[in-house]
């Protein structure tokens, strides 16, 4: 057998994050996750990947039916220590509010133009119905445009206090 020396490693944290879906920190958490790690945007990408290159790649996902967020980063196995600090040092710069009004508003634009190019989306379209049909919550286009736009750096802290790290899960050798 074959073996090839890893040259990346693959570090994950879940965190339980209690907003509902269409509750009414929904779209509070749509942006808290924006501006964590789930765009280009996010303190994630632009400090843990770009800023201090701890990172090959540094991202998060927020599941509202799981009420579950989700870190993934690929590092180098000896930086796992230094990585999971700088994550959870982010989300404590979201918890204190210590973003700029810019930022915010960058990632509230950024969850609007990626919605209105999804609108035409069959996939996208059948994904909207079935939410709809299986939760009895239909949003119209203007409702969750308007929900969004009015989450206030307020409500990303309030969203960032409720995550509550549940597990980590390293694949990789030294």
């Amino acid at each position: 057998m074959d073996e090839e020396p890893l040259s990346q490693s693959k570090f994950d944290m879940a965190f339980r994050l209690p907003v509902v879906y269409r509750g009414d920190l929904h779209y509070a958490a749509l942006v808290f996750n924006s501006l964590f790690g789930g765009s280009a945007l996010s303190l994630l990408f632009t400090v843990v990947r770009e800023k201090m290159s701890m990172a090959y790649y540094a991202n998060s996902n927020f599941d509202p039916f799981r009420q579950l967020l989700v870190v993934q980063t690929g590092i180098s196995y000896a930086n796992k220590d230094k990585v999971q600090e700088l994550i959870l040092e982010q989300l404590e710069r979201l918890k204190k509010g210590d973003f700029e009004d810019e930022l915010l508003e960058q990632n509230k634009n950024n969850l609007i133009s990626s919605y209105i190019s999804r609108l035409d989306s069959q996939t996208s379209a059948l994904l909207r119905a079935q939410s709809a049909a299986l939760t009895g919550i239909n949003v119209t286009i203007e409702e969750w445009l308007d929900n969004l736009q009015s989450v206030t750096k307020d409500d990303v802290m309030k969203v960032a206090k409720m995550v509550e790290l549940q597990a980590t899960y390293m694949l990789g050798t030294n």
